[in-house]
């Protein structure tokens, strides 16, 4: 991309944007914000008209302001949501659905032979009849993949994958990334963090404001520098590492028991007064199991709760809150005003409650103590992601929980919306909640817990290690934060040697 002026209701979406991939290079983006991004990837994929600017594929000019005849590029975009189409094979999906496919007769057995040295190539065992909607979420991203080689498309992106992967499966995909690179493919990896980025990636840039604002290769990668970009975030977290005190561990809060499904057998997990613990599934499968019975979801399989000493109704109970994944999106009523998104959380969701004149101006005058703004006036399609978030938090807030269930808090977000949503959770543990972070990346909750409790499958049985916060140094270091508590525990070292 060479001086690409992109607009978009007569505003400037890119401006003198100039970007560029090498052939068999695996480069890495880290997003400060999303702006721009969007926009970034339509670009690179469907070359919309230019105000100003160029932008070359496999060495041809393929889009420029003057105009000319456009069509889509041969780009792969690989993101946390599957593009496979359901309901089909997996060899159906990588030869027959592809643009060029002209065989009227399909030959399973013939492309599930042609499919064989493809997936021996990669050290990959899957069964080309099976379903895709059956696949796990590393299976499926290999099969992605693998469509785009057959496809000839010599650009993929992978946008934020970690989110849905393993830090074991995430280092096959890497190695599958290279394997593609040495051949001559390719990658552009989108990733809020740094150390998922310097272990694949050789070059990396950081984009801010819809701009290009650094460009490093390898040393610098590993050096962490993109704290130059966040040092607020990253002091303020650093400082929280190190005065948070310990969890007095001498009596639970909640006991949650027998958690069972297809892969799940009695699990349990107990949970501390003020603690924060992560439970971080290395299984997408196990993931949304877990997530599917705690949330309720799945009303065949109830959990017991017992929550200081009694049992409860799980969700029904307003002792228990519940953030789901993506909670702008799946946790906002969009018929009801910011103020009433925020009062249904009262009494009991009764109506003749919450909708007080009373009541209302009290949540009002609490709300604009605790955030400072006059959102709570504003109709919620008006409302940001950032804004829509803290919505729901003050709605969780102001059901007064003792225990707040989240799904993947992280997911999606770039650097200032990671750092909100750490502040919001942050909030929570001060006013003395204990909160559950269910994930599979555990991305920024390291830095908030007290214990890390890691869910795994080996052998077809579920395995599970616990962590507490003086042990995080141990965990692989491409985790986020690790190498911060490393650090920590160096320094304690130090001055215990005097």
């Amino acid at each position: 991309m060479e001086r690409v002026t992109y607009r978009a209701d007569g505003i400037n979406i890119l401006d003198n944007f100039s970007f560029h991939i090498a052939r068999g290079e695996i480069l890495g983006l880290q997003p400060l914000d999303n702006d721009g991004l969007d926009a970034l990837m339509d670009i690179i994929q469907n070359n919309p008209p230019l105000y100003f600017g160029f932008v070359y594929y496999m060495e041809n000019c393929v889009n420029t302001w003057r105009g000319i005849h456009r069509t889509k590029n041969r780009v792969t975009v690989i993101g946390s949501e599957s593009s496979l189409v359901k309901g089909m094979d997996v060899v159906t999906n990588i030869f027959v659905l592809r643009p060029g496919f002209r065989q009227e007769m399909i030959h399973r057995s013939l492309l599930s032979r042609q499919l064989k040295p493809f997936l021996e190539d990669i050290g990959v065992s899957i069964d080309p009849a099976t379903p895709v909607d059956h696949l796990s979420a590393f299976e499926r991203m290999v099969v992605e993949i693998l469509r785009a080689v057959v496809a000839g498309h010599h650009l993929i992106i992978l946008r934020e994958i970690g989110s849905v992967v393993s830090e074991n499966d995430l280092e096959q995909l890497h190695g599958i990334m290279r394997h593609y690179a040495a051949r001559g493919f390719s990658f552009l990896y989108i990733s809020p963090h740094y150390e998922e980025i310097r272990q694949v990636c050789t070059r990396m840039v950081l984009m801010q404001g819809a701009a290009i604002q650094m460009s490093r290769s390898g040393r610098d990668i590993r050096q962490g520098i993109s704290v130059m970009y966040y040092r607020e975030y990253y002091d303020h977290v650093t400082r929280r590492i190190r005065r948070r005190e310990w969890m007095d561990r001498r009596k639970a809060l909640l006991e949650a028991k027998n958690i069972s499904g297809e892969y799940l057998d009695h699990f349990r997990f107990s949970l501390y007064q003020g603690e924060c613990l992560i439970i971080q599934n290395l299984d997408m499968a196990i993931h949304q199991e877990l997530t599917a019975i705690l949330s309720g979801d799945d009303t065949k399989k109830r959990p017991e709760l017992v929550l200081g000493g009694r049992q409860i109704r799980g969700f029904g109970s307003r002792e228990v809150a519940y953030v789901r994944e993506d909670p702008a999106r799946t946790m906002i009523f969009e018929d009801m005003s910011a103020l009433e998104n925020i009062c249904i959380a009262l009494d009991g969701r009764v109506p003749s409650v919450w909708r007080r004149q009373g009541v209302q101006r009290a949540v009002r005058e609490e709300y604009a103590r605790l955030f400072g703004d006059d959102l709570i006036d504003r109709e919620v399609g008006a409302l940001t992601q950032a804004e829509r978030i803290r919505l729901v938090y003050a709605r969780i807030m102001f059901q007064h929980p003792q225990v707040v269930f989240l799904e993947q808090p992280y997911k999606n977000a770039d650097v200032k919306l990671r750092f909100q949503i750490y502040s919001l959770q942050e909030m929570l543990l001060n006013r003395g909640l204990s909160i559950v972070i269910l994930a599979v990346n555990i991305a920024d909750g390291l830095t908030l817990a007290d214990r890390l409790v890691r869910v795994g499958l080996n052998n077809g049985r579920i395995e599970t290690r616990e962590y507490l916060r003086r042990d995080f140094a141990s965990l692989p270091i491409n985790i986020p934060w690790v190498d911060v508590f490393s650090d920590i525990r160096k320094d304690q070292a130090a001055e215990a040697r005097g």
